[in-house]
């Protein structure tokens, strides 16, 4: 298994400031996952324990995040037609 890449501290700190600006329970989670391995060194096993998902949800963001950026981090908005079947 390779070496993965190290934040750096600028990212670090962009991932602070991105704490406390998320809106949604699940952008703070995935924030928080790779704040969690970028200044504290956790692995995705125990960086999966502490915020309550999977290793393998850990290792998607995380690898998205170093593909894509920031935009990953912060979610969209739900789609419409929610309510397309519901009879008027």
């Amino acid at each position: 298994m390779r070496t993965p890449k190290a934040i750096s501290d600028q990212q670090q700190e962009s991932l602070r400031s991105l704490l406390g600006q998320t809106k949604t329970k699940a952008d703070f989670q995935r924030v928080q996952c790779l704040w969690l391995s970028a200044v504290l060194n956790m692995n995705p096993a125990d960086t999966a324990k502490a915020v309550g998902w999977s290793q393998s949800t850990v290792k998607i963001i995380q690898s998205r995040y170093l593909r894509e950026g920031e935009k990953v981090l912060l979610g969209k908005e739900r789609g419409g037609r929610r309510y397309s079947n519901l009879i008027v």
